[in-house]
């Protein structure tokens, strides 16, 4: 048997349906005659002795619940007798075939079944079919049959609806039967089913009026949901007399009635307390109800199940419902009411499934065949009337001219062999011997629409027609054409324009662009051509169809060269070819181009001659212009267009790069030079007028936008002393800046925008800051207070106030803070203003108060939108330094625009505005961080986190979707620091919920767009500020207040809960395998560590731990490598990626196979991966790298399960001791006195650091993973421990890490006690067999010793509390007693005598730890045999036992107690002349023995 998809099987399902119900009664009788062949011959009387597959498999396509429903409703009742026949014999066979086929067919044969019993009781009668679904209903047969019980109840309740009194009285006993047989708990409810007799119970369920509840009109609503919710409050409530109850329930009963209620009713969760009170009533001899109770309970439940199908389909399958309602029906069958809502309720219950419709809007519904074929004690619709999988006739569809005339034409399309074929012909004939229906014939007539409608044989022929085209006018009238077609194409699908590809382009146009013009109507067709042209490179850009355009016009010995480098043109023909020469270069330039390309890769590739790049038409046209000459008055109408081309063809960073490694400085010098003349020609030049005139300022634009291409290119070339060509030119008379600072009061919205862009860009250098702030003024006004106005004008396009910010960003960065003394460079403020500078922290805040730009900016932050309409504008055909062309703006004018951005904010400008803020906020933390807070605005900066557009399909989109991200970026950013400094930043944004909900949610793979490099940049560097804040919050909290630190924890946990456990993990997992951004990878790790290391310290519930999250969740997909290719050509492009790859590219990530795991396996894999390769490379770099992954290593493995036993399947364990081993062969070369000289201390520090790390990786590794531990000691890990010995005693936090490691792999293994008597220190020597003096336990004692000697009331005790921890471990292992014992460390216990610790408290502690270590030691032999040995020791114990310290002295009299068990020790104990010792330890054994008497009485027998 095969199994198949559920999709697959869903249309196997429609085509048998559709077949078994067409309308042609041939196709239907043959449908119904082979499934009934296919029936006969698997479970027919000749069994099925085919061995390829399970018996009865072969019919596994008719055992389908849709396919069933379709026979039974429409077969069985079918007007062909044939088909009738055949449909009886098909479920005949079907039932009867459970001895023929195997258990899994019959499994599904009984699951096809179950869902239409209720319709399958249709046909319950006397006929043999009839019988045959009586005895599949018969209870005593069910469990041979598989049918479950709940099933044989609802259909036998069906059967209570039938027509036929003998089937009704059938089903009665049967039900009987089943209510006294089948739960115990409800055998003994009332009435006693022996007891019934009557006759009248077969018509239980016949009702004489039924009600038609279409035409029902429900109760009005008289009561109130607060006055059901107190009755219902009763009925919950306990000794309530039963009258009261019988009272309530009732009233509840007439509130049921109005459907408004019973939403308040299922809420209080009403249809259990119904239940409830329906037991109670019927068990006898509870009292709580009285029996009559069920009247009004049944009611209710009627009314509910008419107006709510969920509650309808649930009581179907309930058990206990239908024995309450059918044994309270049998008792009161006598009233009409419960006669009649009774069987309502069951009537719905059993034909749950197949109710449609609701009272309410009066289209309550059952099939037609039930309403037929069945007694329904009630009227209502009637559907299926016909079978709803049955299709239109194809007569009726050929009936119509339309689709008539549709089949011919497809019809002989296929027949000729496809349209290019059908086109081709002159006529249409047919052959004689060609068996072609005389209606689908085509007509010469019809041929030649089809060839007329063609777009892609009317273009063929009209390109043909150019080519052999005598005479100007037909080529104008050709070209026309072709016009009208490609602008028809456009309005077609994409998947139609790749027939573009097959037009003949090249060869038809390259004898017009090859050949220079001769006359003027060459000129007009040329110019013809290049409007074609312009119109047809936008249609091909997604298929990179103009690539031969561009080889012409990027060709510099091509005459193309000659038609630009000509003079000036005067004539109108030659006028609109240079006109059309330039427009068509700026659509080439436009479809190459990208919005997301900032900048181009330096093509080391490039030919010499240049001609990949655009860079030699920027000269011919920068030669064109004629800067030098003043005398020359230029075309304005030309220049424009000539200025247009050049801001396009400089657009992209690169351009001025003609060849590899070489850049044009002569070329960008003269165009800087010119550019500023022509500024001052058009513009300066007008004084104050300037503002106002528009005349030229198309031209102005141009020019000022073609600065910021150059200014932007100089600065990515890296050319030197750049600044030289933007500050060493005048204009007429006054400096560069100065002169264009009167720009910024220009009418045009894209040139005030494009000036503050040019000055924000220079102002990222230091030498130009000074003639910035000095030269450039506004009004009077310096540059610091124009732009602050520029910012705060509500009425300005956001794209101006975006830039005055950065300007403002870019003047502050160059302030630097040093130890909390901020050092002004004397740049920042204009000269007349520097000499007051007392503070410069407090000159910049008091300016910035003093045109309220805090206050002003709460109103900037609410207005933030972010609705995609606001972007729908048509764009303006401008570019900036850095951006793509058609950058989308607002309106040119400021009028126009004032209506539409009044408080209304972009987030590109919000994002400006928040990087201002960082910059002024990082001189001075705590000035403000509290500015932010009391104006309210770290609240907003909050609240504007955004999540962004999921759906992108223009340019415009894309825009908002990355100002939107970078946006969110620069406000992290913002947030991050502000928490890091101040304190109630902190509070503030753990208890803003809802804005970190907002923060996590951003963390979602499935958000974002990563088909580009860009976009995958965008989303990572904003991954990398959410993991930042994340960290910092964390780490914050903890160093403020460990209480508030567990607070942020449950926060971030709750949050992740909520939210999808799985999208987290999959973005953490996504985040640290980026080999494409490193401060993602350490964002990621720093901040996981973090929460790990505060989840761990704190008792979390289950469903917010992380070791929940990282042990039951598991990954969607494996994330150990991360692929970003190119895809393969066949490919569809989305939207997105046909916009913005002009070459017909695409890049995708394509991920491995499905091997997911746990999350924490998953997320091992990948910091195990990384361990790997920064282990391998040991530079300073990777050295930072390694201890963040490795933190993230071990904070993972000491809480996860699921990251311990990965890393145990794959080698880890063996990694570490083979990379602990050689640090011992690099440390065996040096000696421990190379520590004291500080060149060998640089060369040993760093190995001893990566010592302590490997040691902190084998504790988490080892923490209760008992095989961990069985593993390290095969590999030899304690004798590896004792040759580092010596250098763990080098450095005290080294021998504390060491401890706690051994301490860890001691801990309930003693398999790793024992080899701690099996090492060895020399060099050289792997683990004894056979226990030794030299073994790392006695290593282990001596420092004991030595610990002892140096204990003061200032010493730590970590080690010695890590040492006897180590050795209780150790004493289970005999070999390890038989160690301790021979050693004299026990004799160090002498230094806690009162005589030398003078009883003072600190040595209380170290008391206790020796005392509960000989407790335990001397529970065995060879402690009591040695404790007793040694008299100081012994004498020692005495003392204590008698001291005033009562744990002390209680731990010693167990010691002496233990000791006394050891028969030879007693007459010692006897003799020591200490009474009041002995009478306590002989109390504390009778204790003892008294305890252990009660725990044997009172415990359970074993």
């Amino acid at each position: 048997m095969h199994t198949f998809e559920d999709h697959v099987l869903n249309d196997v399902d429609y085509i048998i349906n559709v077949l078994l119900s067409h309308k042609l009664d041939d196709i239907k009788l043959e449908a119904y005659k082979l499934c009934h062949k296919r029936i006969i011959a698997t479970v027919g009387a000749k069994l099925n002795v085919s061995k390829c597959s399970a018996p009865g498999s072969q019919i596994l396509f008719l055992l389908r619940p849709k396919v069933l429903l379709e026979i039974i409703t429409h077969g069985i009742v079918d007007l062909i007798p044939e088909v009738q026949n055949y449909a009886e014999d098909i479920l005949l066979h079907i039932i009867k075939s459970k001895i023929l086929v195997s258990d899994d067919i019959w499994q599904r044969t009984v699951e096809a079944l179950v869902p239409n019993i209720p319709i399958l009781l249709c046909h319950a009668n006397k006929s043999n079919l009839g019988r045959t679904i009586m005895n599949l209903l018969d209870p005593d047969r069910s469990r041979n049959l598989n049918i479950p019980l709940c099933e044989i109840i609802r259909g036998n309740v069906g059967l209570l609806f039938c027509e036929n009194s003998h089937i009704r009285e059938e089903a009665v006993s049967r039900l009987c039967w089943i209510l006294t047989s089948t739960k115990e708990e409800n055998r003994d409810l009332l009435p006693r089913i022996n007891n019934l007799h009557d006759r009248g119970l077969g018509f239980v369920c016949c009702v004489e009026k039924a009600i038609d509840y279409n035409k029902y009109k429900a109760t009005q609503h008289f009561y109130q949901p607060s006055s059901l919710c107190q009755v219902m409050e009763l009925l919950s409530s306990k000794n309530v007399e039963p009258v009261i109850r019988r009272s309530a329930i009732t009233q509840v009963s007439v509130m049921m009635e109005d459907p408004m209620l019973h939403r308040t009713f299922l809420d209080r969760n009403g249809v259990n307390l119904l239940k409830a009170i329906m037991e109670a009533a019927l068990t006898e001899d509870n009292y709580k109800d009285y029996p009559d109770s069920v009247i009004p309970s049944i009611s209710i439940l009627k009314n509910i199940c008419l107006y709510n199908a969920c509650v309808r389909q649930e009581l179907s399958y309930d058990i206990d419902a239908y024995h309450f309602i059918l044994r309270a029906l049998f008792m009161f069958f006598t009233e009409e009411r419960v006669k009649q809502d009774g069987s309502i309720l069951l009537h719905l219950m059993v034909n749950a499934s197949f109710v449609l419709g609701n009272p309410i809007k009066s289209d309550l519904s059952l099939p037609q065949i039930i309403l037929n074929k069945i007694k329904s004690p009630f009227h209502c619709h009637a559907h299926w009337n016909t079978s709803e999988n049955c299709l239109d006739s194809l007569n009726d569809l050929l009936s119509d001219r339309w689709t008539l005339i549709t089949l011919q034409i497809h019809w002989n399309i296929e027949w000729f062999g496809g349209l290019e074929k059908l086109v081709e012909l002159d006529r249409v004939t047919y052959s004689r011997n060609d068996n072609f229906d005389d209606v689908l014939k085509l007509k010469n007539n019809d041929l030649l629409s089809i060839k007329s409608t063609c777009l892609s044989h009317c273009m063929k022929q009209h390109l043909y027609c150019i080519q052999l085209a005598e005479s100007h006018e037909v080529i104008k009238d050709q070209l026309n054409n072709l016009t009208n077609c490609v602008n028809l194409y456009t309005l077609l699908k994409d998947d139609i324009l790749e027939d573009l590809l097959s037009m003949p382009w090249e060869k038809t146009f390259e004898k017009f662009l090859n050949t220079p013009p001769s006359s003027p109507e060459d000129n007009l067709i040329l110019a013809q051509v290049f409007q074609f042209l312009t119109l047809l490179v936008p249609t091909l850009k997604g298929i990179s169809g103009f690539a031969w355009i561009q080889g012409i016009l990027k060709n510099r010995n091509h005459m193309i060269c000659d038609l630009l480098s000509s003079e000036e043109p005067k004539e109108p023909d030659t006028k609109l070819l240079m006109h059309g020469l330039l427009d068509l270069i700026i659509t080439c330039v436009c479809a190459e181009q990208n919005y997301l390309d900032f900048h181009i890769v330096n093509r080391e590739d490039a030919n010499e001659s240049g001609s990949q790049t655009w860079s030699f038409l920027v000269e011919i046209i920068a030669e064109h212009l004629k800067f030098n000459d003043a005398q020359h008055f230029y075309n304005l109408a030309y220049l424009d267009h000539l200025l247009s081309a050049l801001v396009h063809l400089t657009s992209h960073l690169g351009w001025s790069r003609s060849k590899p490694k070489e850049i044009a400085n002569k070329l960008l010098e003269q165009l800087s030079l010119g550019l500023f003349e022509m500024i001052g020609a058009f513009h300066c030049g007008k004084g104050s007028s300037a503002a106002d005139s528009l005349m030229g300022l198309s031209i102005t634009k141009h020019l000022v936008l073609i600065l910021n291409h150059l200014l932007g290119e100089v600065q990515h070339m890296h050319v030197k002393n750049w600044e030289e060509m933007f500050l060493g030119n005048d204009i007429n008379g006054q400096s560069t800046l100065a002169s264009l600072g009167a720009l910024q009061l220009s009418r045009d919205v894209i040139l005030r925008a494009a000036i503050l862009h040019f000055f924000a860009g220079i102002a990222v250098s230091p030498k130009t800051v000074t003639y910035l702030v000095n030269e450039v003024t506004v009004r009077g006004m310096n540059i610091w207070e124009s732009n602050i106005l520029i910012v705060l004008d509500h009425e300005e396009a956001s794209v101006v106030k975006e830039n005055a910010a950065m300007l403002m960003t870019n003047l502050i960065s160059h302030v630097t803070n040093k130890d909390d003394d901020c050092q002004f460079l004397s740049n920042i403020f204009p000269s007349t203003s520097r000499t007051n500078l007392t503070n410069g922290i407090k000159v910049m805040y008091d300016l910035l108060d003093g045109h309220s730009f805090f206050k002003e900016l709460e109103i900037t932050l609410k207005g933030l939108y972010l609705d995609k309409h606001f972007y729908s504008y048509d764009p303006t055909n401008f570019v900036l330094a850095g951006y793509q062309t058609s950058r989308n703006v607002i309106n040119s004018s400021r009028s126009a625009s004032s209506a539409k951005s009044s408080f209304v904010s972009t987030p590109s400008f919000i994002k400006t505005i928040c990087m201002f803020i960082y910059n002024i906020t990082r001189l001075s933390p705590q000035d403000g961080c509290s500015i932010l807070q009391d104006y309210g605005l770290f609240r907003l900066f909050l609240r504007c986190i955004s999540m962004p557009h999921s759906d992108i399909e223009t340019t415009k989109d894309l825009a908002l979707y990355c100002d939107i991200i970078e946006m969110n970026t620069s406000i992290l950013q913002l947030v991050t620091f502000s928490v890091s400094k101040n304190y109630s930043c902190l509070i503030a944004t753990c208890n803003t919920r809802d804005c970190l909900t907002t923060i996590v949610s951003l963390l979602n793979p499935k958000l974002y767009y990563v088909t580009l490099p860009q976009l995958l940049y965008l989303r990572n560097k904003m991954w990398s500020a959410i993991y930042n804040l994340i960290e910092v919050i964390l780490e914050n909290c903890r160093n403020e207040d460990g209480v508030k630190s567990m607070d942020a924890v449950a926060v971030l946990s709750a949050i992740i809960s909520e939210k999808k456990q799985e999208t987290f993990i999959q973005s953490l997992c996504e985040s640290m395998s980026c080999r494409l951004s490193n401060d993602l990878q350490l964002s990621a790790m720093s901040s996981f560590t973090s929460l790990l290391r505060l989840d761990s310290e704190q008792e979390s519930n289950e469903s917010s731990s992380m070791q929940n999250l990282l042990d039951f969740t598991k990954t969607p997909r494996s994330f150990s490598e991360e692929v970003l290719e190119m895809p393969k050509k066949d490919n569809k492009l989305t939207v997105l990626q046909t916009v913005y790859f002009s070459s017909g590219g695409d890049a995708t990530v394509e991920y491995p196979p499905d091997t997911s795991e746990m999350a924490g396996a998953e997320l091992c894999k990948i910091l195990l991966n990384m361990y790997d390769f920064v282990t391998l490379k040991n530079t300073s770099t990777v050295g930072k790298k390694r201890i963040v992954i490795t933190n993230a290593l071990m904070s993972l493995l000491s809480i996860s399960s699921e990251a311990k036993m990965y890393a145990l399947r794959n080698g880890f364990l063996l990694k570490l001791v083979t990379q602990l081993k050689e640090i011992y062969v690099k440390l065996s070369l040096e000696s421990v006195e190379c520590l004291r000289r500080v060149a060998d201390k640089k060369r040993v520090c760093p190995v001893l650091k990566e010592l302590e790390l490997v040691l902190s990786l084998f504790t988490n590794f080892m923490g209760g993973q008992e095989k961990v531990k069985i593993q390290a000691v095969h590999f030899g890990l304690a004798d590896t421990c004792h040759k580092l010995w010596i250098w763990f005693s080098v450095q005290k936090h080294l021998m504390v890490h060491a401890m706690k490691m051994l301490c860890t792999f001691t801990t309930k293994c003693p398999i790793a006690c024992q080899s701690l008597t099996l090492t060895s220190p020399v060099a050289g020597s792997g683990p004894r067999k056979v226990t030794s003096n030299m073994c790392l336990l006695q290593a282990i004692c001596t420092m004991v010793g030595k610990e002892m000697e140096m204990i003061s009331k200032t010493h730590d005790l970590t080690l010695l509390q890590l040492s006897f921890h180590l050795l209780h471990n150790s004493l289970d292992i005999v070999d390890c007693r038989i160690a301790l014992s021979k050693n004299n460390f026990l004799q160090t216990v002498t230094r806690l005598h009162p005589a030398i610790t003078k009883r003072q408290k600190p040595w209380e502690s170290i008391e206790t730890l020796w005392l509960e270590f000989l407790n335990e030691f001397t529970s065995y032999v060879e402690g009591q045999t040695c404790v007793a040995k040694l008299t100081e020791v012994f004498e020692l114990l005495m003392t204590f036992a008698s001291s005033s310290r009562g744990n002390n002295k209680r731990l010693a009299l167990e010691v002496l107690k233990n000791i006394s068990f050891y028969q030879p020790n007693r007459p010692r104990l006897l003799t020591s002349g200490n009474v009041s010792m002995f009478h306590s330890l002989s109390f504390t054994f009778l204790i003892n023995c008294f305890t252990q008497m009660l725990l044997s009485i009172y415990s359970p027998a074993s």
